[in-house]
């Protein structure tokens, strides 16, 4: 059973936390694109692991929580302590849950923490496409040589009608 200290290392062995990315050009953002999705990839593998151990945990104390309190309250009930037997039992049920919840919170709290760090992962993403779909179109549109004989799009660089109103490859007005 792997700790969730050892869970803690994994993810700081990723170098994920207070990472801070700048791009210069869009073949750098696709790079740093690849390796935001490795990183999400490789954190989805290490909550899977987490989430085995906290089933094999809640499992192993499933049986003892039944149990709790078994022999102690039998030997009450025997002499007709019905209430007694009921109470200890249900103290030690009550016990052996906190014991279970104790030993989960610490992976309950790595799993929040994964969360988060997607979350900043998926931010860092969008960002990451939007600066490349931008120097795609501003890299379409320096490329379209002025044509007096026709328009050109702003917005995606396509040649266009000077009838048309909108753009017939992106919908932008012209």
């Amino acid at each position: 059973m792997t700790s969730a200290t050892e869970y803690e290392n994994q993810i700081e062995n990723l170098g994920i936390d207070g990472l801070e990315m700048s791009v210069s050009t869009a073949a750098e953002a696709k790079t740093l694109l690849a390796q935001c999705r490795e990183k999400q990839k490789e954190l989805h593998q290490i909550k899977k692991m987490i989430n085995f151990e906290i089933k094999t945990i809640r499992a192993n104390f499933k049986e003892s929580i039944t149990n709790a309190g078994a022999v102690t309250g039998g030997v009450f009930s025997v002499f007709g302590k019905r209430g007694i037997a009921g109470n200890i039992r249900a103290e030690a049920k009550r016990g052996m849950t906190r014991r279970r919840d104790s030993a989960l919170s610490p992976y309950d709290d790595i799993k929040l923490y994964i969360d988060n760090l997607v979350l900043s992962l998926d931010s860092a993403k969008l960002k990451l496409q939007n600066y490349i779909a931008e120097n795609k179109v501003e890299k379409n549109i320096k490329s379209k040589p002025s044509n007096e004989s026709g328009l050109f799009c702003t917005g995606c660089g396509c040649k266009v009608d000077k009838t048309h109103k909108f753009c017939s490859q992106c919908g932008g007005s012209l």
